[in-house]
């Protein structure tokens, strides 16, 4: 059962921010201690409030902007990826010089100084109102928390006091900064998925410490490095069988490397006689979607496993997530806290790849069966949110809808058989239906099989007698020169998973949707946590519109047939939510879900409601 927006249950419904600069401690785990109370760090002496709304006059927060991903290029996860806030001082300009002040006493000082980009802040998001029955102050269940450090400042002094424009970088965007190399990186002795990551782990912890040794003392052979690394796997990493699509269990922890002895292939045989494989790393290479790309490209079982779930409209991609942990000590020569950065390597599953043949897009997107057991054990377990817009009767959230459709009839898609050209392209036939309709079709009795040359202008179409189900005509897409990279085993399934990857980490399909509504406290990301507070991979909203009544288009406006083209199941991708004198409203990016078919779900899709 879908939970309706909190705000809507209360009354005199509003927001509260508190801003904090902290020590390392707290930073590294706000919820432990900032929620429920801040008073353990505060009265610890390991947080200062800076601003508060309704309760710190001498700063306030103004115009606060939060933009959100559910599945970044860089880090195909949920991630935020910005914080933008404007903070007024009503007297003087005295904000910095505070700031190194209490910087300082958290510990974030060494050699006698200090630095504005060494500070430690947490940003606290709070949602408050009133019972509508009792009258008495109620806040949401949950509080919302951001640790960050200023990425960029702007200040301006004016009659009125100073305003600082403030850019801030999240705990997972200060990683992938960090994540960059500067040196080539090599990893050596390489035999499994778990060798990896167990060599790039001292590759980069070696790396690291040649670095600071010669930038502090070269003759210095034990010096404490700037950045501790760790490279490990997160528990979804072993797929668990899933029986209802009779999809087999996989470990991809256990998987060969490329060139090693195979026993996945069943044939013994080794590919290469050299049995092990080293990797390099180039300077200047985000290593999150290096990490992500090795082991999308050297692992055959992996990539074999991929294609063959496609069929079934399924895809695991590789996705890498950068927990950072400051240690509280400051670095003598940087004057930057010493860090501990964990790159966790898990799996994500893709519900919206597209198989690879026809019979198998029939039976997954025509078959009502198909369609109810997908929505319940791969749609529903993500369902955020229903929207009802026009002519619903129902709306009490949207404000308005942008519809966009890409290319053409154009839809990137998962690739698969087809001819390989050299202009990176694969290009594959029409994945378009047969034309005799699906026996759930013909039992409908809103199905018109009349003859169509009776119309004679647009207009008269009668919208509840047709099925309107819109798919792709043609499938495309492009493959960079990494993805085409393939060693000795002339594996094309390797490419193929590639595309995979970038496909299930894509923002935009053919058909896209922008929501303009109220804000919901379901959609606000928080560190540490997923995205929208669910456990499912993927995460969708419902959206149901309605055609006018022909009828009665100028008088009652009433409602006629459902719109079978904005209706149905979105993928969310973005949010972007912003904050701006006491109004709190949010902008949703969606791509529809091409393995949904509305007509068949559509049932389903109505009697979904909020408790």
């Amino acid at each position: 059962m879908l939970k309706d927006n909190w705000l809507n249950t209360v009354t005199s419904a509003g927001y509260k921010f508190t801003f904090y600069i902290t020590d390392s401690d707290v930073w590294n785990n706000p919820f432990a201690w900032l929620a429920p109370t801040d008073e353990a760090a505060l009265s610890g002496g390991k947080a200062v409030i800076i601003a508060e709304d309704g309760v710190e006059g001498a700063y306030n927060i103004q115009n606060v902007n939060i933009s959100s991903t559910t599945a970044s290029v860089q880090t195909g996860h949920a991630t935020v990826g910005s914080i933008q806030f404007d903070l007024n001082e009503s007297l003087g300009f005295s904000f910095l010089d505070k700031i190194l002040t209490v910087g300082a006493q958290l510990g974030k000082a060494s050699n006698g100084g200090s630095n504005f980009g060494a500070q430690l802040f947490v940003l606290k998001l709070d949602f408050v109102g009133r019972d509508p029955v009792t009258g008495a102050a109620v806040k949401y269940p949950n509080s919302f928390l951001y640790s960050m450090k200023a990425s960029e400042m702007n200040g301006s002094l004016g009659p009125a006091g100073a305003q600082y424009f403030m850019i801030m970088a999240p705990i997972e965007k200060l990683a992938q900064l960090d994540s960059v190399t500067t040196d080539t990186v090599t990893v050596t002795n390489i035999t499994t998925a778990q060798t990896f990551a167990d060599e790039l782990a001292i590759a980069l912890n070696k790396d690291q410490k040649s670095k600071t040794a010669m930038a502090t003392n070269p003759h210095m052979d034990e010096i404490k490095p700037l950045i501790n690394w760790k490279v490990q796997f997160d528990t979804s990493a072993n797929i668990p069988a899933i029986d209802a699509r009779k999809v087999p269990g996989f470990d991809l922890r256990n998987c060969p490397w490329a060139g090693v002895n195979d026993p996945g292939s069943g044939t013994g045989e080794t590919i290469d006689k050299a049995g092990v494989r080293d990797a390099v790393a180039s300077p200047e290479t985000q290593m999150t979607s290096w990490i992500a790309d090795q082991l999308n490209l050297n692992l055959p079982t992996f990539a074999e496993h991929n294609v063959a779930m496609l069929e079934k409209g399924l895809t695991f991609t590789v996705e890498v997530e950068q927990i950072t942990t400051m240690t509280g000590e400051m670095h003598s020569h940087y004057n930057q806290e010493i860090r501990n950065i964990s790159m966790m390597i898990k799996l994500r599953r893709d519900d919206t790849a597209t198989p690879l043949n026809e019979d198998s897009i029939f039976a997954l997107r025509n078959k009502r069966e198909v369609q109810e057991e997908r929505f319940e054990s791969q749609i529903l377990p993500g369902l955020v949110k229903k929207y009802s817009y026009q002519y619903t009767g129902e709306n009490t959230e949207v404000e308005s809808v942008d519809i966009q459709l890409h290319s053409g009839f154009f839809n990137a898609v998962s690739p698969g058989v087809g001819t390989y050209y050299a202009d990176n392209n694969f290009m594959f036939e029409s994945n378009a239906a047969s034309n005799d309709l699906p026996s759930e079709w013909t039992a409908n009795p809103h199905i018109d099989t009349g003859n169509s040359s009776t119309l004679r202008y647009l207009s008269d179409v009668k919208l509840d007698k047709f099925n309107v189900n819109q798919n792709s005509i043609f499938s495309h897409t492009t493959i960079g020169a990494t993805g085409q990279q393939v060693n000795e085993t002339t594996d094309g399934s390797k490419i193929a998973a590639a595309a995979l990857a970038a496909h299930a980490n894509r923002l935009v399909d053919m058909q896209n949707i922008k929501v303009e509504a109220k804000g919901d406290p379901v959609f606000m990301g928080t560190n540490g946590k997923n995205l929208f507070n669910t456990e499912a991979d993927s995460v969708y909203m419902a959206f149901v519109n309605f055609q006018p009544d022909p009828e009665d288009l100028l008088t009652l406006q009433r409602r006629g047939p459902v719109d079978l083209i904005t209706t149905g199941i979105y993928k969310i991708t973005n949010v972007h939510s912003k904050f701006q004198q006491g109004k709190f409203s949010q902008t949703i990016d969606a791509y529809r879900d091409p393995n949904s078919t509305p007509f068949l779900l559509l049932d389903t899709i109505m009697k979904l409601e909020v408790d």
